[in-house]
């Protein structure tokens, strides 16, 4: 999200169709200006997201081609959700030791 300075919405509906390896871009429908964009991946990021597609397209296709999708069975969301996402970025933040350079309300919601 960093790296292209994503929303949190914006990543939870990148679908597979809108990464385009070939031109190292990936098409974005904005948030805050209710749009379509195209952005460059960084290196890091197409990494990423190429390994990711490789290991995972049968269960990205089968929920509706969101690269980041949802395994709870009793969701009708074939997606993860912006709170989930957040959530989870936290979590990893702390396993990180990183929680530092974020701000937080309060880390106690946390249990690791």
């Amino acid at each position: 999200m960093a790296m292209l300075g994503l929303r949190v919405g914006e990543v939870v509906n990148v679908k597979l169709d809108d990464l385009d390896f070939e031109r190292n871009k990936i098409r974005i429908a904005t948030e805050k200006a209710n749009t379509g964009d195209f952005l460059y991946l960084h290196k890091k990021v197409r990494i990423i997201l190429e390994s990711w597609v490789a290991k995972f397209e049968p269960e990205i296709r089968s929920h509706e081609n969101y690269v980041l999708f949802g395994s709870s069975r009793d969701s009708t969301k074939p997606n993860v959700s912006k709170n989930w996402l957040r959530n989870y970025f936290r979590k990893v933040l702390v396993l990180a030791n990183l929680n530092e350079y974020y701000a937080y309300s309060d880390e106690s919601m946390f249990s690791i």
